[in-house]
């Protein structure tokens, strides 16, 4: 069980819980679960195509990390993001945003990490 992100990203993270997407449908838990944000709700639709007997297919990892990739921020909107991190004259609000942000571009790309690796394993 990895947690990378919300209720649905992750291997064997399906819905907040420590199952396998198989798992968690064979236990029949709702797909209707909430997600979190665009990168959660993708997940959620990865997990879903995984529950399949056959496993993940390649056109579902390629469709997540796709989604995720829309979800990453240029290089030039991340550093802006830090430095508006350290501007003592921001407000708590605009603080808190900009590191929301950074932390859904980082997780953004651990999920196409991740999904590009194992998308190296799958059969269909």
């Amino acid at each position: 069980m990895v947690k990378i992100h919300g209720n649905w990203c992750g291997p064997n993270w399906t819905g907040g819980r420590k199952l396998s997407a198989e798992e968690y449908a064979a236990r029949g838990y709702s797909w209707d679960s909430p997600c979190q944000d665009a990168l959660d709700c993708a997940c959620r639709d990865h997990d879903r195509s995984c529950s399949h007997p056959k496993g993940c297919s390649k056109a579902s990892d390629s469709k997540l990390i796709q989604e995720a990739k829309k979800l990453r921020l240029s290089a030039f909107q991340r550093a802006s993001r830090q430095i508006a991190l350290t501007n003592p004259t921001a407000s708590a609000g605009v603080r808190r945003r900009n590191k929301k942000l950074l932390d859904l571009d980082e997780k953004a790309e651990l999920v196409i990490t991740a999904i590009t690796l194992a998308r190296l394993t799958r059969r269909h």
